[in-house]
């Protein structure tokens, strides 16, 4: 799935894997992307040539949270609307649950006013909490286990899969979060430069 930001002011295209091999270019609004749009990058949507529309399936079937609910194709429906334009219901509850976090953690969220400077206090701000976590993960699996005391010396993808099984499942949820407001504060970006 790739979005790009159409010439057209307030347009906005998604292309995406079809059934049937290919790829669809499908036009939405700008506005509210955060209506249909997963934030969690986790997800994505495919075309169906049968039913003749898009539907959210789960890229990595090892992902342990199904947040938008995103099923077989035989029970997909197509977009619903709200307020005149696209809505995935799944996908808009877990977007405005993570810009209701975000606005309490001081993040700027993508359903209000923005520009450059705020967006990139928040990269800044997210990174902090980011940090935050991670060295408690870190050092917590330092204190339990040797081989990540010695593995620290050089990190690397073995080192963050060691250090992460230490991590406690609000650990787990909140990073995840974190990953969402990454996407949203990205998003954002790209609509401004495209504006």
């Amino acid at each position: 799935m790739k979005l790009i930001l159409d010439k057209e002011k307030d347009k906005a295209v998604l292309t995406v894997p079809t059934t049937m091999g290919g790829t669809k270019r499908i036009k939405f609004p700008k506005k509210n992307l955060y209506y249909w749009y997963p934030f969690n990058l986790n997800f994505s949507y495919k075309y169906t040539n049968a039913k003749e529309f898009i539907y959210l399936v789960r890229e990595d079937r090892d992902c342990k949270y199904n947040y938008y609910q995103a099923g077989r194709l035989k029970k997909s429906e197509p977009l619903k609307n709200k307020d005149g334009y696209p809505l995935h219901p799944s996908v808009y509850k877990r977007n405005k649950y993570i810009i209701e976090r975000a606005k309490k953690l001081g993040i700027p969220t993508i359903d209000k006013p923005f520009d450059k400077t705020n967006i990139e206090i928040g990269f800044k701000r997210l990174a902090k909490l980011i940090k935050i976590v991670k060295t408690n993960i870190e050092n917590r699996a330092i204190e339990r286990d040797d081989e990540a005391l010695y593995a620290l010396a050089y990190p690397n993808e073995e080192w963050d899969e060691l250090v992460y099984k230490y991590a406690t499942e609000q650990e787990e949820q909140i990073l995840i979060e974190f990953g969402e407001m990454y996407t949203m504060l990205n998003l954002m970006r790209k609509l401004l430069k495209k504006g």
